[in-house]
């Protein structure tokens, strides 16, 4: 009988371990997601556009520059300098 030994034993661990790592990194990962949608989803139009999103068949995108302001906040903001981070 061959002894197999220490080496290949700690491989099988190891292997074992990042597959554990990863699956647990996966599993934060969804929940995050799903924390996030649940929240997003008790949101009105109106308080998704001012975090710079919009509600659409698929879920949820980034407003586009011309969409995220109306015109005269947009104006406004160059006006005075006032910078908007959307």
């Amino acid at each position: 009988m061959e002894d197999v030994g220490p080496t290949r034993e700690s491989h099988i661990v190891l292997y074992v371990v990042d597959a554990l790592v990863r699956l647990n990194a996966s599993v934060k990962k969804w929940r995050n997601r799903r924390l996030t949608l649940r929240a997003l989803s008790d949101l009105d139009e109106h308080q998704l556009r001012d975090i710079g999103l919009a509600r659409d068949e698929t879920g949820y995108r980034p407003l586009e520059d011309s969409e995220a302001l109306p015109k005269e906040k947009t104006t406004l903001a160059r006006k005075y300098g006032a910078v908007f981070h959307v």
